[in-house]
């Protein structure tokens, strides 16, 4: 099924979808054709694999149509296991520029190394048309294992597209944990045949806020001066692909440094008790 908006805007009501019988591949031209040069499309791409879904030739028509944001179901867990055998060489070649060399890498630095090579590799693709591209990804985990089963890749030219992906992220990664804390309280009770009373959700706590907030206040001072400097919803955009962080992380490590006198919002009166900047105010900020 494929979906377009007749307003050509992203989000207006006139909404207009047709069904299409065949493989993706063989499609792309009929889809292409019949969601217009002019009109705003939002593509979903949802293979069970990668063989002529995710390769950025395969890609290609789709990456340098104008007025167009992707939605990419990346199948991370099939290309971990299979990227190194000789006989998928050339299709690691067109999804990764080159053949990942990951020989001794741990499992978390093996999936990064494999994610930028992908996203570095799809953003030179889009530079054929105007306007910066952008790209932002998040982990969906099995249920049960600390494994990536595949990655969501969002891909847009707009700075205010990163901004709110992560935000709806956020609220998908505290929903993940949710589930992933019944998944293995279930699969336990299982196992030990004995019932639990109560909700497992000592893992969502432990791990809400898990990033180091030392490393963030650390990179927010990387980013200022003694110079006011303006962050708007571009600089946002910088910052969450730079660092795959949420915005909450952001806004509670300059909150932390705005108590600590290392930072002031000169558009601030006060510290915020939630968003410590108004990116969307332009706001200017200063190292102390």
């Amino acid at each position: 099924m494929i979906v377009k908006n007749k307003d050509l805007t992203p989000y207006g009501p006139g909404i207009e979808t047709k069904p299409l019988c065949g493989e993706f591949y063989n499609l792309r031209d009929d889809i292409l054709n019949w969601c217009g040069p002019n009109d705003f499309a939002f593509f979903f791409i949802d293979p069970k694999g990668w063989k002529k879904a995710v390769e950025i030739p395969t890609l290609l028509p789709f990456l340098t149509r104008p007025k167009s944001e992707i939605l990419i179901n990346f199948m991370f867990d099939f290309l971990r296991r299979f990227h190194s055998k000789p006989e998928f060489e050339e299709d690691m070649k067109e999804i990764f520029s080159k053949v990942p060399d990951t020989m001794d890498m741990p499992p978390d630095d093996k999936e990064d190394y494999m994610m930028n090579l992908y996203i570095n590799h799809i953003k030179d693709a889009q530079n054929s048309i105007s306007g910066k591209p952008r790209c932002a990804y998040v982990k969906i985990l099995d249920p049960c294992i600390n494994k990536t089963k595949y990655d969501l890749i969002y891909l847009t030219r707009h700075s205010l597209g990163i901004k709110v992906f992560y935000a709806e992220s956020e609220q998908l990664d505290f929903i993940q944990r949710q589930v992933r804390a019944e998944a293995k309280q279930k699969k336990r009770m299982e196992r030990t045949g004995q019932m639990e009373l109560f909700p497992d959700h000592k893992a969502i706590v432990k791990n809400k806020n898990d990033i180091d907030i030392e490393i963030i206040k650390s990179y927010w001072l990387s980013k200022l001066s003694n110079q006011p400097k303006m962050f708007g919803v571009d600089e946002l955009a910088d910052m969450l692909e730079e660092t795959g962080w949420f915005e909450s992380d952001l806004q509670r490590a300059f909150r932390e440094l705005q108590k600590e006198k290392k930072v002031s919002n000169l558009n601030a009166q006060r510290i915020r008790p939630v968003y410590a900047v108004h990116f969307d105010h332009n706001e200017h900020l200063v190292k102390i």
